[in-house]
């Protein structure tokens, strides 16, 4: 009874998550994808969008500002805003990894917190250094966001980001609209090669919560298959795991992705829309040492290297 209950409640999550998306758009995404690399690049190359092909696809918007909160000596995390008054978006970019030391801390710090920024989701876990990450720069983010949704309150809100900037757009928009900040409808997320941000419990908050949410893929990319997810004996990802292999990987083992996820093949072509989340026809398809970091490295023609 408790299991078929189970498939109830996502068969009804991934119905809900179906109706509020809509039809996906791969131009949105290229554009979202060009937004997510610009943020990569300093202030004074996105002043004007002087920052070549990262910034190839943004046409129409304007720069507001670039926001960097230091972690440590050398390790922060940044977002940059724009605006594109024809189509009424605001979309915040989230930067990704910026250096060695800040990824090796991303994967030592990889074990599951609560996720306590939202009065009504219980439960819920992220990974501690994303959370940590987040919070450092949730108050300036808050106040931006605040202030620009003042000035233009018929305005959507995208919140996009590659790599870590994926995982902190995605704890960005739980935030934002689990606290009433913004209207779930006008809230639009897209990632590109996000790593799982926290566990199942998180992610169908932010399935909940969040108006449109599209989670994009490259082919072998890395980064999507850590940290670990639940597994089963069989060594799949399970929503309800493995006692054996719980008890081996302990509090390491807990990610679960969002869905739905939009795989696409070498050159950006072709892609596959997965429904469910961790589903063996998108990037789950492949095992950890199977995959490709250069896959990780550019989406749409894109990359990190700002001109």
């Amino acid at each position: 009874m408790i299991k078929g209950f189970s498939l109830i409640i996502v068969s009804v999550l991934f119905l809900l998550s179906a109706a509020q998306n809509g039809e996906y758009n791969h131009h949105t995404a290229v554009e979202m994808a060009k937004a997510a690399f610009s943020s990569y690049c300093p202030n004074n190359k996105l002043d004007g969008l002087k920052c070549g092909k990262n910034c190839d696809a943004l046409t129409g918007y304007t720069f507001i500002i670039q926001q960097t909160q230091q972690i440590c000596p050398i390790q922060s995390v940044s977002y940059s805003t724009f605006i594109k008054p024809e189509t009424k978006r605001i979309v915040v970019s989230f930067r990704g990894t910026s250096n060695i030391v800040q990824l090796l801390n991303e994967l030592a710090l990889s074990a599951g917190v609560n996720f306590n920024l939202c009065p009504n989701v219980h439960g819920a876990k992220a990974l501690f250094y994303f959370n940590a990450a987040y919070i450092k720069i949730r108050d300036g983010l808050k106040s931006h966001i605040q202030y620009l949704k003042r000035m233009r309150p018929d305005y959507d809100v995208y919140f996009t980001g590659h790599s870590l900037g994926g995982a902190l757009a995605t704890l960005a928009s739980l935030d934002l609209t689990c606290n009433g900040i913004l209207p779930k409808k006008q809230v639009h997320l897209w990632t590109f090669g996000s790593p799982r941000v926290g566990d199942i419990t998180l992610a169908n908050a932010v399935i909940h919560h969040v108006g449109e949410h599209w989670r994009i893929t490259h082919n072998k990319d890395t980064v999507v298959h850590v940290p670990p997810c639940k597994m089963n004996a069989f060594g799949k990802c399970t929503a309800e795991g493995s006692k054996i292999v719980d008890a081996f990987l302990g509090a390491f083992n807990y990610g679960w992705h969002l869905w739905p996820e939009v795989h696409y093949l070498p050159g950006f072509t072709h892609y596959r829309i997965c429904e469910s989340s961790e589903h063996e026809h998108c990037a789950n398809q492949y095992t950890l040492p199977s995959t490709s970091v250069a896959d990780h490295k550019g989406y749409f023609g894109t990359d990190s290297k700002c001109e």
